[in-house]
């Protein structure tokens, strides 16, 4: 299951890149956010395209790559949950204009799918 690049979309959501971890991700209602279309797919751009980005658009982009690499391994449990909630929503609801692509472009290889398969268990 290539499901990589969604997990690091969530971590960064969620504010799961343990190295900045700020307070304010953490009473976050991340149903809420997944409701708003227009900001899925705005984070979604912002990830894949040169495009202008918010304050949690540039922090995304910041953390993808370490969030990759360390599997959410510093992650608090309230935040594997929203990144599971992310991901299993980006899979089942913009599958061509996001997940894939995200896929694609952060785990080419599919080196952590196995990782992070296990954590969606």
């Amino acid at each position: 299951m290539k499901i990589s690049a969604l997990f690091l979309f969530s971590a960064v959501v969620v504010a799961v890149a343990s190295y900045e971890l700020d307070e304010k991700y953490n009473n976050i209602d991340i149903s809420k956010i997944l409701e708003n279309e227009r900001l899925v797919q705005a984070h979604c751009e912002c990830l894949l395209k040169n495009t202008r980005c918010n304050n949690d658009g540039e922090a995304l982009k910041k953390y993808v790559p370490g969030a990759i690499s360390n599997n959410c391994s510093e992650c608090s449990e309230k935040q594997k949950e929203a990144a599971v909630l992310v991901i299993k929503h980006l899979r089942d609801n913009h599958p061509e204009k996001c997940f894939d692509l995200l896929i694609k472009k952060f785990d080419p290889k599919n080196e952590h799918a196995e990782e992070l398969k296990k954590l969606l268990a």
